[in-house]
């Protein structure tokens, strides 16, 4: 939603469609965007210097950036950032030290953390989404994800993955699928983005799970080379509203251009679905 929002405020400053662009950044406040993203942004600082959009900008975000503010579910959001302190404190414990200074019992190591992230998803996680929804940008607020200064201009998003990442460490060991028809309700409700879902599904297919699932790949996070199986794939994304293949191939190749033009110090770009690294 933010990260979408970015980008339309982008182009409608790249095609010099001042309405738009006035629109948009109403939009994006609503969406929990500052003033502070939007000038970090070559492209839009130099069209709102040039436009003199300054106070306009002020006296918008004063008004809208509480519409953004009051939708967000604090409850939710404090349990989700505890639940990934333990997480990332225990995966770093058990899978980047112990496993690394010990590694004749790496595996023993695995299968302790993973005990301990089963526990904080279906003890603690699950719990939260059969309460309050899915925990994603929608109900708990967009995360700024990579650095965002000058010398790593653009490598950065915004977006809230921070569910997905603790579901995904719980599917790297097999795991049953016990609550993929949940997470697609999730998803039909708005509260779990597609590429969230097709993220964790490509993980349990990759990793395993028991014999009563059938887990699908949707080559979100996998790179599926077998061409034959393309349509099908292709059909999945397409039910869950995500792009084709094809298109996702393409998007990432143009991205490659931006990128290394970035790397030129040139940054007058439109971030379209590209994150540079």
């Amino acid at each position: 939603m933010a990260g979408h929002s970015f980008t339309a405020i982008q182009t409608s400053a790249y095609i010099d469609n001042k309405n738009l662009f006035q629109d948009f950044a109403i939009v994006t406040f609503k969406c929990g965007l500052t003033i502070k993203d939007i000038t970090n942004d070559s492209l839009l600082n130099n069209y709102i210097k040039n436009k003199r959009l300054d106070k306009y900008l002020l006296k918008k975000y004063i008004k809208y950036n509480k519409v953004f503010a009051n939708q967000i579910n604090t409850t939710l959001r404090d349990s989700l950032y505890a639940l990934t302190k333990i997480d990332h404190k225990w995966k770093v414990y058990y899978l980047y030290s112990l496993s690394k200074v010990d590694s004749n019992n790496a595996k023993k190591y695995e299968i302790v953390y993973d005990s301990i992230v089963s526990k904080i998803v279906e003890n603690r996680l699950i719990p939260l989404i059969k309460k309050y929804g899915y925990p994603g940008e929608r109900n708990i607020g967009l995360c700024r994800n990579g650095a965002q200064n000058d010398s790593y201009k653009y490598r950065y998003s915004f977006s809230n993955v921070t569910a997905r990442t603790i579901l995904l460490h719980y599917y790297m060991q097999p795991k049953p699928c016990t609550y993929n028809n949940m997470f697609l309700n999730e998803v039909k409700k708005g509260n779990m983005p597609p590429n969230q879902y097709a993220s964790i599904m490509d993980f349990q297919a990759r990793f395993g799970t028991d014999a009563s699932c059938n887990a699908e790949i949707y080559n979100e996070i996998t790179d599926t080379k077998d061409t034959t199986l393309f349509n099908q794939i292709n059909r999945r994304r397409k039910e869950l509203g995500l792009e084709s293949l094809e298109e996702k191939h393409s998007k990432y190749k143009r991205g490659q251009v931006a990128c290394k033009e970035i790397k030129r110090k040139k940054y007058n770009h439109i971030k379209l679905f590209y994150w540079c690294r």
